[in-house]
């Protein structure tokens, strides 16, 4: 899956496809598909999401 993603939203694709006016928006997904595979990837990182959801926080970046 984070393969595909990468290919459809990495903003250096954007210019071949004739999308280059995305590239700032795109930029944003991308870092968030980013940000959202190196927590999945990693069962410690993982764990720690799962205890803050459960605890009632939401685990967006820049949450205590």
């Amino acid at each position: 899956m984070w393969s595909e993603l990468s290919k459809d939203f990495h903003p250096d694709s954007l210019e071949g496809r004739g999308l280059a006016h995305l590239r700032d928006r795109v930029e944003k997904v991308f870092a968030a598909i980013s940000e959202a595979n190196g927590t999945l990837s990693s069962k410690d990182k993982r764990a720690e999401l799962k205890a803050i959801i459960e605890a009632g926080g939401t685990g967006k970046s820049g949450e205590d």
